[in-house]
């Protein structure tokens, strides 16, 4: 089965090197690697930062198209 996928961490997660390792065993036309500075848990720590970034992704794959967001990563009302 071939998908897109984003693999995210935070900079500081002890799961990071895990991360990494699969992320070379992935394909690279396929995968999408976010790394956030500055945080353990990422959900915890930069839920904001996550947000956005899955919402980029999202954008790539060509959902959410019409959504505007602002450079500051909120969606605009």
């Amino acid at each position: 089965m071939r998908i897109d996928s984003m693999l995210t961490s935070g900079s500081r997660s002890s799961h990071s090197t895990h991360m990494d390792h699969m992320q070379a065993a992935m394909d690279p036309k396929l995968t999408t690697r976010v790394k956030l500075d500055d945080c353990g848990d990422v959900l915890q720590d930069a839920p904001e930062a996550f947000a956005y970034n899955l919402l980029l992704f999202c954008q790539g794959l060509g959902l959410f198209s019409a959504l505007p967001v602002s450079r500051h990563g909120s969606i605009c009302a």
